[in-house]
């Protein structure tokens, strides 16, 4: 015999792979954080060998609209361990954030998922002075991530996003080049109005069905 818990967890449940539906169906945001179980990291080569450095804290928000294929950033805020750059100079602890209105891509659905790519103006800050290296805060670079969102892997669902290219800083006429990658891996977190209508409906599901 159903006790009530039961029938709430039921209805929490329908409600909730409604609204997972209905996400498909219109503009909708995810605001996710740093995904504790996985690593997340950016690794640099000047040419003499990966520097990595573990990324502490991501929050952002991805918003995706699978009607129009169109995905961005609508905010992006990281802090990153220090890297040490050529010539064993430290750039302290390092920021990350977007310019939200130059951050466009496409969004499409894959075997239940949501793929997406879009490319941003990144905010890198240094805490350290690195003007003798040819580095002012903050440095700006264009990359484009790859991402994937994942429904329900997690309590809501995650999404890991990768990034892949080539940059230069330093004297125009001789620069220092170098390569990245960076992994991002996070889960989706619900946002306190969205949690609470997503209660409130289960309740209400949950009581006429008593």
């Amino acid at each position: 015999m159903r006790t009530r818990f039961d029938r709430i967890v039921r209805a929490l449940g329908a409600v909730a792979a409604f609204g997972a539906g209905a996400a498909y169906a219109a503009p909708v945001t995810y605001d996710a954080v740093n995904n504790p179980d996985e690593s997340s990291f950016f690794a640099v080569d000047f040419g003499d060998g990966l520097r990595s450095a573990q990324i502490s804290a991501t929050n952002f928000t991805l918003q995706v609209d699978t009607n129009s294929g169109d995905a961005s950033f609508l905010s992006y805020n990281q802090q990153a361990d220090p890297i040490v750059l050529p010539g064993d100079i430290s750039t302290g602890d390092i920021t990350i954030t977007t310019i939200p209105s130059e951050s466009h891509g496409t969004v499409w659905e894959e075997g239940g998922n949501l793929r997406f790519s879009v490319t941003d103006t990144y905010l890198i800050y240094f805490e350290a002075d690195l003007s003798a290296f040819g580095l002012t805060s903050p440095q700006e670079v264009v990359s484009t991530s790859d991402g994937l969102v994942q429904f329900g892997r997690a309590a809501l669902g995650t999404i890991s996003v990768d990034w892949a290219g080539q940059g230069q800083f330093g004297d125009p006429d001789n620069p220092t080049y170098f390569d990245y990658v960076c992994q991002v891996r996070t889960i989706i977190v619900p946002e306190p109005m969205s949690l609470a209508t997503l209660t409130l409906a289960g309740l209400v599901l949950a009581a006429r069905r008593r």
